[in-house]
């Protein structure tokens, strides 16, 4: 079989987790496709990437394919690893259907820098298809029908009224973090994807510092499946209140910008967004600023309740005290505007309202909005 040459390239073309702000290259484990880490998992592929982690696709002893997530240094324990200590024994027992709705780790082992002086936690996990942010952007038409993003809802609110029972908080929930099961020709899917990449190696790059960098692999699929929520990488234990700085801006909760005390609300908010983002292919309140976001807010929801800033340290940058934005007149409209009406959208509205709603006082729970009419349907 023809193999075409890995390009290695010391050039300044940023590639994956080079784009990432602040990133240092040491603080990733150095791997690349062919490698075989802790003696059992050979790479095939690079799968993606982030701030704290790559991700790869491998095969065990068994030839039996695994997908491989390697923290970066520099944690002593990294929360993932902290959340399912937590839940270890309750996983086991629960009946909880909502603990099917999370992708969970077969192992978890460690390794060190060459040096030794680093060291990383290693996920491995049963292989799953494209995010659904991938899976959107593959897609001729890039909404979802309102009969699939009422049978997502139910997933993805299952899975966090699981994780909110046992005191755990998402605090990253995106479009990227929510991953589709592979269809029943999976096998074939995987092996294609690796054939792909013998014969056209991703490309990759030696950092100026001699660490590798490879380009990750878009994981292509057009069965629309099941939804699982993944990477607990940023999730936060123990009972509330929290405080500080969580969520991509884009689904960040409004008590969160406004430096508030926060809670397991913040991924209702988050999930408030994700609906209406696979409806419309928009984020409502933008991913450039927070001050933005918060402009949008107004726009869409009208001024925020007073108790609310009244909690919040950084409420009066934005708000005057009755509650008003201080920075020039906002035009509201309607969210009702930006969706074709259909029978069914008062109880649509109102269930997306419910979760969208400033106070986190006022905003449902999980476990309510499980029971909200337009789920029922």
């Amino acid at each position: 079989m023809l193999r075409i040459s890995r390009k290695q390239s010391t050039k300044t073309t940023l590639i994956d987790e080079e784009t990432i702000s602040g990133y240092k290259s040491t603080n990733y484990y150095p791997i690349n496709v062919g490698d075989t880490i802790c003696d059992d998992y050979k790479i095939k592929a690079k799968l993606g990437y982030g701030r704290d982690s790559t991700v790869w696709l491998c095969t065990n002893k068994s030839q039996s394919f695994k997908t491989l997530k390697v923290s970066t240094a520099g944690k002593a324990q990294c929360r993932e690893t902290r959340v399912i200590e937590h839940l270890v024994d309750t996983l086991a027992t629960s009946e909880h259907q909502g603990k099917y709705c999370v992708r969970w780790p077969e192992d978890i082992f460690n390794i060190d820098s060459a040096d030794e002086e680093r060291h990383h936690e290693c996920f491995v996990f049963e292989p799953l298809g494209p995010s659904l942010l991938e899976f959107m952007e593959g897609r001729e038409n890039k909404t979802f029908h309102i009969a699939e993003v009422r049978w997502m809802a139910i997933y993805f609110l299952n899975a966090l009224d699981f994780l909110h029972t046992h005191e755990v908080v998402h605090a990253d929930l995106k479009l990227d973090n929510i991953l589709l099961t592979l269809p029943s020709n999976r096998s074939a899917i995987l092996n294609k994807l690796v054939t792909a990449e013998k014969l056209s190696p991703s490309f990759a790059k030696i950092t100026a510092g001699g660490h590798p960098v490879v380009q990750s692999r878009e994981m292509n699929q057009s069965d629309f499946t099941f939804p699982i929520l993944c990477d607990l990488g940023s999730a936060v234990l123990g009972r509330p209140p929290h405080e500080g700085l969580a969520q991509g801006l884009p689904y960040r909760a409004p008590e969160v910008i406004l430096e508030g005390h926060w809670n397991e609300k913040i991924d209702v908010w988050s999930m408030g967004v994700i609906i209406l983002e696979l409806m419309i292919d928009q984020r409502l309140f933008g991913d450039s600023t927070e001050e933005y976001a918060l402009q949008s807010m107004v726009r869409w929801l009208s001024s925020p309740p007073v108790a609310l800033l009244d909690r919040c340290t950084r409420a009066d940058q934005f708000f005057d005290k009755s509650g008003r934005w201080k920075h020039g007149e906002i035009a509201h409209e309607k969210l009702e505007d930006r969706i074709e009406i259909e029978p069914e959208m008062p109880q649509l509205f109102d269930f997306i309202r419910s979760m969208l709603k400033w106070d986190p006082d006022e905003r449902w729970s999980a476990s309510e909005l499980l029971k909200h009419p337009w789920l029922q349907n």
